[in-house]
C-alpha cells in the first residue's frame, strides 16, 4: 500500500516501474547457429527471390537496443557479397520502449557490448571512438529505428522476413495469435517468419508451415487466411 501511494505520487517512479518491467536483454549475434543459417542459407535464397533493384524488407520488432538488428544488416551485407552495393536494403526496427531504442538510433556500443562481435567483424562494421565503438554509417543507413506498439500501431508490409525472438514467451495466448495474424498480413507470400528457440506459432500454424524445426524458422502459407 505504502509504494501504491508512491507511486501515484511519483511520475518519475511510474516511468521507472516501466521501464523495469520492459526486458531489455540482447546481444550481437546471439545465436551462432541462427547467424549461420542466415547467412549462407535463408538471406542468399530471399536474395535470388528477389527482383533485380527490388528492395529486400526485412521487421525486427521488440528491437530493444538494437543488437539483433545490426547483427542482421552485417549479415546480409556479408550475405549479398559484391551485391551489396546495388540492392536496396530497407529494415524496420521497433520497440515500444522509446529509452531503449535511443540507443541504437545512436550506434554507439560499450565494449562489453561489442564481446561477442568478431574481430573480423568488429573491424569492418565499426569505428572505434573513445572506448566506445559505433556502427558504420553504411550500416547505420539501411536501418530505420522507431517506436511501435505492434498491438496498436500500424504493422509494416511487403516484408521478406520477420525476426521476432522471445517476445512471444512473454505474452498469452490471444496476444500471441493477434501477432502471428499480424505478421502473416505483413510478409510477402514467400515470406519467412523467425521466432525464439522456445516459440512456436502454435495454435496459428494454419497460417505458417515450418521451414526449420530446430531454428524456429517459419514460411508464409500462401493461401492461408486469417481466421476471426
Amino acid at each position: 500500500k505504502d509504494y501504491m501511494q508512491y507511486v501515484r505520487n511519483n511520475k518519475t517512479e511510474i516511468n521507472q516501474l516501466y521501464q523495469d518491467l520492459l526486458i531489455n536483454v540482447t546481444t550481437f549475434f546471439r545465436d551462432t547457429d541462427m547467424c549461420e543459417y542466415l547467412k549462407k542459407t535463408l538471406l542468399p535464397r530471399i536474395v535470388k527471390s528477389n527482383a533485380p533493384n527490388e528492395p529486400i524488407r526485412i521487421w525486427v520488432p521488440a528491437c530493444s537496443t538494437g543488437q539483433e538488428t545490426y547483427s542482421l544488416a552485417m549479415l546480409l551485407i556479408e550475405a549479398l557479397g559484391d551485391r551489396a552495393n546495388t540492392t536496396p536494403v530497407q529494415i524496420f526496427a521497433t520497440d515500444i520502449s522509446e529509452t531503449a531504442i535511443n540507443k541504437p538510433r545512436l550506434g554507439i556500443y560499450s565494449k562489453s557490448d561489442v564481446m561477442d562481435v568478431s574481430p573480423r567483424r568488429l573491424q569492418r562494421f565499426f569505428v572505434k571512438m573513445d572506448g566506445t565503438y559505433r556502427i558504420v554509417k553504411s550500416i547505420r543507413d539501411l536501418c530505420v529505428f522507431a517506436t511501435h506498439n505492434i498491438f496498436k500501431d500500424p504493422p509494416f508490409s511487403r516484408l521478406d522476413l520477420v525476426s521476432c525472438c522471445n517476445l512471444l514467451i512473454y505474452l498469452d495466448n490471444s496476444l500471441q495469435k493477434k501477432i502471428i495474424a499480424t505478421f502473416h498480413y505483413s510478409l510477402n507470400s514467400n515470406g519467412y517468419l523467425i521466432l525464439g528457440k522456445s516459440e512456436t506459432v502454435g495454435a496459428s500454424s494454419y497460417l505458417f508451415s515450418q521451414h526449420d524445426k530446430k531454428l524456429k524458422v517459419y514460411a508464409k502459407k500462401k493461401d492461408a487466411t486469417v481466421k476471426a
